[in-house]
């Protein structure tokens, strides 16, 4: 069973930061808002397009400057776009004609049957989902082409999670966990290859 959130967008209705398990938000209705009002999450046409997005914003900047989105490769086209937490953790955005347009996937496991999972929207324009207080995924891991302060490139050698910006057609990423790398990706001949722009590593040195 699914519920959407108690607060509409209006301006007497105090702003929620958080979602429970089995809550939903949707187009139109509902959004998310960091407890400084720093920045909104929710679903979002950009300019003139008709294609809908859920994505992260600053809040008090009047143009609505867009910082993260989680659908970018999979718009939708109508106005039935939702945003859910199940029990497992998982974010998924489904719409009227797609099950599953999005789905955040965690890498961390949950620690129980009776745990309590929620997604909040942090000050910083970071989601999380805690599973009883711990971050079992965060959007920070999945930039897209911005970079915000608190955000830290890494690379988990367990899961193979890696931090990259892309910003097309330049993507910055760390390789080998000493070297960071701006490239361009280039399209020829239906392969995709990468042309380095700029390069720099942290010098070492033994005692």
């Amino acid at each position: 069973m699914s519920s959407t959130l108690d607060c509409p967008k209006h301006p007497h209705c105090a702003a929620l930061d958080t979602i429970s398990a089995n809550q939903e938000i949707r187009y139109g209705n509902t959004t998310l808002v960091s407890k400084g009002e720093m920045f909104e999450l929710g679903f979002f046409s950009p300019g003139k397009s008709k294609n809908r997005y859920m994505g992260i914003w600053y809040k008090k900047i009047s143009y609505g400057t867009v910082v993260w989105v989680a659908n970018r490769e999979t718009p939708i086209a109508d106005r039935s776009g939702m945003l859910k937490l199940n029990r497992q953790g998982n974010l998924v955005i489904r719409s009227g004609g797609n099950p599953m347009v999005w789905s955040s996937n965690p890498v961390e496991s949950m620690q129980g049957n009776n745990s309590v999972v929620v997604a909040k929207l942090l000050d910083t324009g970071n989601l999380v989902v805690l599973d009883d207080n711990k971050t079992i995924w965060q959007s920070f891991d999945y930039p897209g082409d911005t970079y915000l302060p608190g955000m830290k490139f890494r690379k988990d050698l367990v899961t193979g999670l890696q931090t990259i910006i892309n910003f097309l057609p330049f993507e910055l990423q760390f390789v080998n966990l000493v070297r960071l790398f701006l490239t361009c990706l280039l399209t020829e001949q239906s392969s995709l290859s990468k042309n380095v722009y700029l390069s720099w590593s942290q010098q070492t040195s033994n005692p």
